[in-house]
């Protein structure tokens, strides 16, 4: 996996559920967040207000 560090790339997949924990936002794309994907936005990223 270390051969794709530093590389961009365009992921599109189905938000099933959010954490907001203070600091990071998670965006889960399925209920097991510890073995799938999840995406995660840092507040200081953060571009439009949650909700």
């Amino acid at each position: 996996m270390d051969e794709h560090l530093g590389e961009v790339v365009a992921v599109r997949y189905q938000v099933v559920a959010t954490y907001d924990s203070g600091d990071v936002i998670f965006l889960n794309s399925i209920s097991n967040y510890e073995t799938d994907f999840t995406a995660v936005i840092f507040k200081d990223d953060e571009k439009y207000p949650t909700r």
